[in-house]
């Protein structure tokens, strides 16, 4: 979570950060997003404590790139927001310990299971079922709503399983894979992220690569096996001149952002869901106008 976040409402004052796991082979689309602006948020070096790789190191970071690229210095800056915003979590959850409720679970099949609310996961419960059956269950339905397998029942609900095979799911793994490559993009490219939605079948995510000069916009378009076309397009900026390399994603440099995927699914990252204050999420992307916008206008 700390590497690739995305924000979505959750209908109060907190901005759920969610992600679930795993990594799917499909098309990726890459489009670089120029003409915004960071002028009243301060860059992502000026986030540095000039220990950013090694403090990071020490809060759980696993780098994706194998030492071949520095730590960014946000990545650090949104560690440090969690661990507090965890610590504050931690405390208000021991305020409440004893007052866990029994809860009655109920299966397609009509049969039930016992639980204890803000306690019990719909993986375990698909655990007690079988491994197989918590092994090939991408996402819960609790009551009709999605449901990441790893988050605690709130109360006594209807609860289903749903394998890749189900198109909701497969929504869920796009989701997941497009964090993936967001975080990829972060370490390549030093990207400020936008949005990483999936589609019908994979995924995409907008980008911003600073600096902001260039107004253009360049679409790259990589398939699982690493080849490319952009057509011969060369991107200019507002004065007409070329867009310098580092600002472009290239077709040379997707074998190496393939390369960093695949680092990221070995190193098998836990995806975990985590609910921020609407002043944490700030704080955690105060370095991102754009995550900075959607919280503003999409968190209460």
């Amino acid at each position: 979570l700390p590497l690739a976040p995305s924000v979505s409402s959750s209908g109060g004052r907190s901005a759920a950060v969610a992600t679930s796991a795993r990594m799917g082979g499909s098309v990726l689309a890459l489009r670089t997003l120029r003409g915004g602006g960071e002028d009243t948020l301060p860059t992502p070096a000026e986030l540095s404590d000039g220990n950013g790789a090694d403090a990071a190191e020490e809060q759980g970071f696993m780098d994706p790139t194998g030492g071949k690229y520095p730590c960014p210095p946000f990545v650090h800056h949104r560690l440090k927001v969690l661990q507090r915003a965890k610590a504050r979590a931690a405390a208000e959850a021991a305020a409440h310990a004893d007052h866990a409720c029994p809860i009655v679970i109920t299966l397609p099949d009509g049969s039930t299971k016992d639980g204890l609310a803000g306690e019990t996961r719909p993986l375990d419960v698909a655990l007690v079922i079988s491994k197989q059956l918590a092994s090939s269950s991408v996402v819960a339905l609790v009551n009709g709503e999605m449901w990441d397998m790893t988050r605690p029942l709130q109360e006594s609900a209807t609860l289903e399983f749903l394998p890749f095979d189900d198109a909701r799911a497969q929504q869920v793994m796009w989701h997941s894979s497009a964090h993936m490559l967001g975080q990829a993009l972060e370490h390549l490219k030093g990207a400020l992220l936008v949005t990483g939605p999936a589609t019908e079948d994979g995924f995409f995510y907008d980008v911003h690569l600073p600096p902001s000069s260039a107004t253009t916009t360049a679409t790259t378009t990589a398939t699982a096996t690493g080849a490319s076309d952009r057509g011969g397009e060369v991107v200019l900026d507002a004065t007409g001149a070329k867009v310098a390399d580092s600002l472009v994603i290239s077709s040379d440099e997707l074998p190496e952002l393939e390369r960093i995927l695949g680092n990221i699914t070995r190193q098998k990252q836990s995806f975990e869901r985590f609910e921020l204050t609407k002043e944490e999420a700030l704080d955690m992307f105060r370095y991102n106008a754009f995550k900075v916008s959607i919280i503003q206008s999409k968190v209460a």
